[in-house]
């Protein structure tokens, strides 16, 4: 047999040429070497190799054997690792479970361009922007943000273009289409006020409702065909003395002690009877709190705005003027007169009849035969427009006359045989006085004993 152990030495084409029948000594051009370089990346390569393809392995538990084996046999240490993470393989990270909420804490894998792409973990909360993102899909994120009260027209907010692929872009407030401008809000104050009013309405003039039998739907109502309201009249109280500080807001006789008053502002309020009106109290309850108690003073008692109900305070302002603290509201229901000491004179209310209990003498008479102008404005309030006199004449030929301050045709005449006697007299509104005449020489006195308040309207 020839000897060709030499035959390695020659060129590979020289090699392929020779067909030289051994037993696997000579080398081929195909034959894959240890120590040749580039010998694989020359061969053809199979793009997507599967299990069952074969590779070539040396087994080291036999010595290192040649031996086949399918890719699908390969151990994962071999490189086939399932759990791995690839930057070839589509959809490996849409398999695996999804945390729907993440929070700053999470872990993420990353690649460091700060330091050659070495792969690292960072916190999603570290993450620059990823804190103060707005999400779709995160609730109360806009709520937790500082909200501005009052926006203005070129305060702006962020928009996705629906004519544009929805990209993000910003837009001015002032620059959003008008919603309605003329439209009436549930939460928007004096909406209504504002319009234009009609102040006669006729029954086919419409309203909108909001039908309670349909589910609140909005409909209209011609005026109508609207159900007749039921108006709830007024019971205003009475007055009552108590004490020498207090004056006790009663139901009036036969009226329930469920109070209705309709106070200036058109409005109707409510309160149960009784209710007290203090002289030491400052506020409702009281005396008003910009006023303060003087003796030989007129107090004006109103009724009063507190919450939807009324109250009572009392006022040196006569209704002509009303009460400084509640200029809005208000319903005079009479008046109470205190002495020089502070106290509260004694009386009794009859519908609009005040009555002391104890005369007043406005003061003595002077008794020269001629006409002489007695001021009675300490004895009734501003309010008076009836005064009721009692007169006392002494012993003695003389006569007493008296007439309304300026009617000089109507008088009226007292002989000295009528020892007391009782008028009512009307009172001009300009001034609180009358006119009288004793006879020179002769005595007699006038009191007062009460009033009718031309001011109080509802008895």
């Amino acid at each position: 047999m020839a000897d060709f152990s030499s035959l390695g030495n020659l060129p590979p084409e020289l090699r392929n040429a020779l067909n030289t029948e051994t037993s696997g000594e000579v080398e081929r051009g195909s034959d894959i070497h240890s120590d040749t370089p580039g010998e694989l990346e020359a061969i053809t390569e199979k793009g997507t190799p599967v299990a069952d393809d074969i590779i070539l392995i040396e087994d080291s538990a036999d010595d290192d054997s040649k031996k086949k084996i399918l890719i699908g046999s390969l151990p994962a240490s071999a490189g086939s690792d399932s759990s791995a993470i690839h930057d070839n393989v589509s959809a490996e990270i849409d398999a695996i479970t999804e945390k729907v909420t993440p929070v700053n804490a999470d872990l993420i894998v990353i690649e460091d361009s700060a330091a050659a792409n070495v792969k690292k973990k960072a916190q999603i909360g570290n993450i620059p922007g990823i804190s103060n993102a707005i999400h779709d899909n995160v609730a109360a994120e806009i709520d937790s943000i500082a909200e501005k009260g009052t926006p203005v027209s070129g305060d702006l907010i962020i928009i996705e273009d629906s004519a544009a692929a929805n990209v993000k872009k910003k837009v001015q407030i002032g620059n959003l289409p008008t919603t309605d401008a003329t439209a009436i809000h549930d939460n928007i104050a004096a909406e209504i006020n504002a319009i234009a009013e009609k102040a006669t309405p006729v029954n086919a003039d419409l309203i909108i409702i909001e039908d309670s039998a349909d589910t609140n739907n909005k409909k209209k109502v011609q005026v109508g065909n609207l159900p007749a309201i039921a108006v709830t009249a007024d019971n205003i109280p009475t007055l009552q003395w108590s004490s020498v500080s207090v004056v006790n807001v009663i139901s009036a006789p036969g009226k329930s002690n469920s109070l209705v008053a309709t106070l200036s502002d058109g409005n109707q309020y409510t309160a149960t009877a009784p209710l007290t009106m203090n002289m030491a109290t400052s506020g409702l309850g009281g005396i008003e709190a910009s006023d303060s108690e003087a003796g030989d003073t007129w107090f004006y008692l109103y009724l009063v705005p507190s919450g939807g109900d009324f109250d009572v305070i009392s006022s040196s302002n006569d209704p002509e003027t009303g009460p400084a603290d509640y200029a809005g509201a208000w319903l005079y229901i009479g008046a109470v007169r205190n002495d020089s000491g502070s106290d509260i004179l004694p009386f009794n209310q009859t519908h609009r009849r005040f009555q002391y209990e104890l005369k007043v003498s406005p003061g003595a008479l002077t008794a020269d035969g001629s006409w002489n102008n007695l001021n009675i404005d300490g004895e009734v309030p501003k309010t008076a427009g009836e005064v009721q006199l009692f007169s006392h004449l002494g012993l003695g030929a003389f006569n007493l006359s008296y007439r309304p301050v300026g009617v000089s045709t109507l008088s009226l005449f007292f002989q000295e045989d009528e020892q007391g006697f009782e008028v009512s007299m009307i009172l001009p509104s300009s001034t609180k006085a009358i006119e009288y005449t004793v006879t020179a020489g002769g005595t007699a006195t006038i009191y007062v004993v009460g009033w009718n308040d031309e001011y109080i309207y509802h008895f």
